[in-house]
């Protein structure tokens, strides 16, 4: 998928990062956090970068925000330029008007709920009779109104997190980032959170960029993701189009599930975008992603729940494999299951309500439509 064409560029940029470059000292020599990358967010949109520890998604935070210098590139926001290397230009951080939620919460605990809020609002030199106001319309956002005289440490994580949103959210920031917010909860929470901070983040209009490890959190909020590895942007669009259409072996592989079965292309795709691969188990036809012509070397992409299972031997038909049943793990809302197809382990998911065991024997159909082939690295 290629960056510069996908969702994220549509429509007119209200944040604009271009040719971006963090690098910082290593041993002996210089390591690139963020190796010149370029994205803009639309007013309103909730952009996420998604990538493992180390990617530069942080670093790449840190540097719209103002707390890094980056080497060369540009950030503006809604028209202002805030850092320009090639003209000398980095306005600070405190100038910036851009709200922040860290990972740890940075709650002062010798403070009540109000203090807390109001504290972003009196360093910027506000009059006492605005501050109340706004930092109870903030309270009043995250579902604290009644908590305003409580003590910070008597809080639980999810109301602590809710403070450091008010607290974001109180001088009316012209963008709000999010530097791994939901990481310290537990998962019941994590998933309730997630779902607030997209309603708030609605229902303000305002446009934000946030940043997660975890690729479920990422799907579940973003208008657009940027998969990042190596301080680059692999790919790059809206949750379903980078679910449905990886690109490449490293994003179909970390975000969610993927059964990756190597084999060589028997020719080029037809007028309708499919194409046969050669694999160990035979040909299968599949989706073509990039240029991709006869005998080149592919990898075949099947998420697990797009195969189509049958215990019985359903009728004759294209993609259609005998496979073995070597182990049923239940998860509740599905059963992720191993099986073996010749000589090849794949992973499927079904309904629960198909209960499969090990060593029985059962059909799987690869729907030309719903798995793809990308040129091997």
């Amino acid at each position: 998928m290629n960056p510069t064409t996908t969702s994220a560029s549509r429509g007119e940029p209200y944040l604009r990062v271009e040719g971006l470059a963090k690098r910082f000292a290593g041993e002996g020599h210089e390591l690139a956090a963020v190796n010149g990358i370029s994205f803009s967010v639309p007013k309103g949109r909730l952009f996420t970068l998604l990538g493992p520890s180390g990617c530069g998604k942080s670093t790449t935070l840190r540097c719209i925000a103002g707390l890094e210098r980056p080497e060369t590139g540009l950030v503006a926001v809604d028209g202002r330029t805030h850092v320009d290397t090639a003209r000398n230009v980095f306005i600070p951080p405190d100038k910036r008007g851009i709200g922040m939620v860290f990972q740890s919460y940075a709650i002062w605990p010798h403070m009540s709920v109000y203090e807390n809020v109001a504290y972003a609002l009196e360093v910027k030199g506000l009059p006492r009779g605005e501050i109340r106001p706004r930092v109870m319309e903030a309270l009043e956002l995250v579902g604290l109104a009644g908590y305003a005289a409580r003590p910070a440490p008597k809080l639980s994580g999810g109301q602590q997190q809710r403070v450091a949103l008010a607290r974001a959210v109180v001088g009316r920031p012209s963008l709000l980032l999010f530097d791994e917010p939901l990481s310290n909860l537990d998962a019941k929470l994590r998933e309730r959170m997630r779902q607030e901070i997209r309603d708030l983040q609605q229902r303000l209009e305002i446009t934000a960029v946030y940043v997660t490890h975890d690729q479920t959190e990422a799907l579940a909020i973003s208008d657009t993701i940027a998969v990042m590895e190596g301080g680059k942007i692999l790919a790059m669009g809206a949750p379903r189009e980078i679910y449905g259409t990886p690109g490449s072996r490293f994003v179909a592989d970390f975000v969610g599930m993927t059964n990756i079965v190597r084999g060589r292309a028997v020719a080029a795709a037809s007028p309708d975008g499919t194409g046969q691969v050669e694999v160990a188990f035979g040909r299968v036809r599949c989706r073509f992603e990039g240029a991709i012509g006869p005998g080149d070397p592919v990898e075949l992409l099947i998420r697990p729940e797009n195969i189509v299972v049958s215990c019985g031997q359903p009728a004759p038909t294209e993609n259609l494999w005998q496979a073995a049943v070597e182990g049923v793990t239940f998860l509740g809302e599905c059963q992720d299951s191993v099986v073996k197809v010749h000589d090849e382990r794949l992973r499927i998911r079904v309904h629960p309500w198909l209960e499969l065991r090990s060593g029985q024997q059962i059909y799987l159909e690869f729907v030309p439509e719903r798995c793809s082939a990308i040129r091997a690295d």
